[in-house]
């Protein structure tokens, strides 16, 4: 791949080259450069990295790969400008993995705000509303983002393990198997 992030970083004007480039920054190879580049507030692009750090942790959640060093880059971020604060954000969903035990409403509200919005889209994502109500035979809590392209969060109420999908309403043998 012949692309200069740091460059495109750095230079206020420019674009990836498509819309889903971004996700080539999903590496744990570029965490250093992602924390680097939120942590600096001269960086016309801190804010988009910093975007790019958190969805590509909610990513790793949902396969529990690279979690590590996931947590070792939030530890160096920790108190560094936008990069502190996905650090602060990471290391909450980073619980959510680790299944929190039992999750009541107003929990699954703060799961389903981070998992399926996010701290740094959360301004942007306001005007779109997300309901949480119980599933099942009242084992789970959904969560759904009412967005012309839904996203569903299922989390187990007794012990907080999850799964969320994109676009698709699991029936209740699959979310029956969100142990």
């Amino acid at each position: 791949m012949d692309f200069d992030f740091a460059r495109w970083a750095y230079d206020a004007r420019a674009e990836l080259p498509d819309e889903d480039f971004d996700l080539m920054l999903h590496d744990v190879s570029f965490l250093p450069f992602l924390v680097d580049t939120a942590a600096d507030a001269t960086c016309p692009k801190q804010h988009a990295c910093a975007m790019i750090l958190e969805d590509y942790t909610r990513r790793l959640l949902g396969t529990g790969r690279e979690l590590p060093a996931v947590r070792e880059a939030a530890a160096r971020a920790a108190g560094q400008g936008l990069a502190g604060e996905w650090a602060a954000y990471a290391e909450r969903v980073l619980t959510y993995h680790d299944r929190p035990g039992p999750v009541p409403r107003s929990k699954a509200e703060v799961m389903a705000h981070d998992l399926l919005v996010g701290d740094l889209h959360r301004h942007a994502m306001r005007a779109v509303p997300i309901t949480v109500r119980v599933a099942g035979p009242a084992t789970h809590w959904v969560a759904e983002l009412g967005l012309p392209y839904p996203h569903f969060l299922y989390v187990h109420r007794r012990t907080g393990a999850f799964l969320w999908t994109f676009l698709r309403r699991l029936p209740m043998d699959e979310i029956a198997a969100v142990r």
